[in-house]
């Protein structure tokens, strides 16, 4: 916002320079009118650049599972940088709903992901699927609609619109939402298959799903890891939510031997 203030500070000042040098007022609207978005350009590559360069240690925390350093992070960016660029305030607000939807915090991260719908299709993907978990499948489809409309051609939308709503048995809401991608995406052999699928009324096997559409289901993730057990790292390494730690589920305690057996060992 304060970049939007001072470009047109900008511009006003140069269409005062322009009349007190003694030209007519139809003079100074043309200038003014090229200082803006110049400006603002300007300006905004600036906080860019300062947003990634606070931003590069994000990475890093969230690989090593220090996700609540990572959120005073994204704070800190806000506080210190959500004021000078547009909807930086919203990205950053969905990043940390994002952080906490991964860590199943669904009613923490509601509002959160509400900040950041306007161009952030995952942002609205996981709101349709929290309102998909308390049974408003309504809201949900509303949901998932707006977020099929900001991420345009984003399959992921679509496979996991048709997932969900294909666990809850809502046949004809999994249909119309592979429809809809395949309006989007015609002739998508994924999109193709899941028609089919349930056009015949069978499960979707989530083995045949792209890897970003369990970033929605962490659930899901959470509760393959910890039934694998001690069988070692699988499909599922790398895709645990931020901050989650696969539980190693230990056997029963071997039976001591007593009496001859143990005298015998």
């Amino acid at each position: 916002m304060y970049n939007l203030l001072l470009s047109t500070a900008l511009s006003l000042l140069v269409a005062a320079v322009v009349l007190l040098s003694g030209f007519p007022w139809v003079s100074a609207i043309i200038p003014a009118i090229l200082v803006w978005p110049v400006a603002a350009f300007v300006l905004s590559r600036r906080t860019g650049r300062q947003v990634t360069q606070a931003m590069a240690p994000l990475a890093g925390l969230m690989q090593a599972g220090k996700v609540e350093e990572a959120k005073r992070l994204l704070h800190d960016i806000d506080a210190t940088y959500g004021r000078w660029q547009p909807m930086l305030h919203g990205q950053i607000a969905a990043q940390l709903g994002m952080f906490d939807y991964l860590q199943m915090k669904f009613d923490e991260a509601l509002p959160q992901l509400e900040k950041g719908t306007f161009r952030d299709w995952s942002a609205n993907t996981a709101i349709a699927c929290i309102h998909w978990r308390k049974g408003d499948l309504d809201a949900a489809d509303a949901a998932f609609a707006k977020a099929a409309g900001v991420g345009g051609k984003e399959l992921t939308v679509y496979v996991v619109w048709a997932w969900a709503m294909s666990r809850k048995n809502e046949r004809a809401r999994a249909l119309a939402a592979v429809s809809a991608g395949l309006e989007a995406l015609p002739d998508h052999a994924l999109l193709r298959h899941l028609k089919n699928t349930l056009a015949n009324k069978k499960p979707i096997d989530p083995k045949k799903l792209p890897e970003t559409v369990f970033n929605f289901f962490p659930e899901d993730l959470a509760q393959q890891a910890m039934m694998r057990g001690r069988r070692g790292p699988g499909p599922l390494e790398g895709k645990l939510p931020p901050g989650a730690r696969q539980r190693v589920q230990q056997g029963p305690p071997a039976p001591r031997m007593r009496g001859k057996m143990a005298r015998r060992r």
